[in-house]
């Protein structure tokens, strides 16, 4: 057996992955394995892993943007064994992304990209940082000024610029929020950190990960928010909500911050 997928599974839960994150790795992890154990490997190797990019663009004709996602589950398997394992360098066995052409459209993280950067973020605070702003769509400064009193029952209250908004969080979330800073009073700040700490430590997973660093700024958690709320909450009336939610006074600054989904809030605008 090549990949021991039982030590990774028990670094994932000890990460907090989710269930469904877990069986997208193991999926991707084991169609690695058949095409190793088919085509005559007994370990990994660089030639392995440039051998099955090719075969996941060539034969499997998988879109680019597959290709990556595939390629940075492999790289965060291949950061848990360079952290567990004494003789084993990650950096061995990456192959690069797959070249997409600029289309002009805002670059976001997808699913695999946050997942990737959960499992390789080395801070805990900064992790769950990187969460609430992925789950509330909250601003950085919004984010690191949040003290204990604004956290209300399945809702944060946010004041920025004199305006006061009441965004929705999911219950898993509060609950993360009040184990971590137990013990922190009503007015104190949950986040200890600046900004500047924060964002280094972002750009720190991002490498691990190997994603762009464009993506990984705060703003990236943003979007990835924005997007999968429009995914989840679809029709009449969801970008005026999302407007809302984000605290923008103009429904165009939001459009604007949603240009690379533009054929997708169309979609959802006409859904009836």
């Amino acid at each position: 057996m090549i990949i021991n997928f039982e030590e990774y599974r028990k670094h994932l839960i000890r990460k907090e992955c989710a269930n469904s994150t877990i069986a997208g790795y193991k999926t991707t992890l084991g169609q690695l394995e058949r095409f190793a154990v088919a085509n005559g490997y007994t370990e990994l190797s660089f030639e392995l892993m440039l051998n099955y990019k090719r075969y996941m663009m060539d034969d499997m004709k998988y879109k680019d943007s597959t290709v990556n996602h595939k390629i940075i589950s492999f790289s965060s398997y291949f950061n848990f064994l360079e952290l567990t394992r004494c003789d084993f360098k990650a950096s061995d066995y990456k192959v690069k992304r797959v070249k997409v052409q600029n289309t002009n459209e805002r670059e976001y993280l997808v699913q695999e990209e946050y997942d990737a950067l959960m499992t390789c973020c080395m801070h805990n605070e900064t992790r769950v940082l990187m969460k609430l702003i992925a789950h509330t769509g909250l601003r950085i400064t919004e984010a690191v000024n949040l003290t204990r009193n604004r956290i209300l029952p399945n809702q944060i209250r946010i004041t920025n610029k004199g305006k006061t908004r009441t965004i929705g969080m999911p219950v898993w979330l509060k609950t993360e929020l009040n184990v971590f800073f137990e013990g922190r009073g009503p007015d104190e700040k949950l986040f200890s950190f600046s900004q500047t700490t924060y964002r280094n430590r972002m750009n720190q997973a991002g490498v691990i990960a190997g994603i762009s660093l464009d993506k990984v700024k705060p703003h990236g958690f943003r979007h990835f928010f924005a997007k999968s709320f429009l995914e989840k909450n679809g029709g009449e009336g969801a970008i005026a909500k999302l407007q809302r939610i984000l605290g923008h006074s103009d429904v165009s600054t939001t459009m604007i911050y949603l240009q690379y989904n533009n054929s997708e809030i169309a979609e959802f605008m006409m859904a009836g």
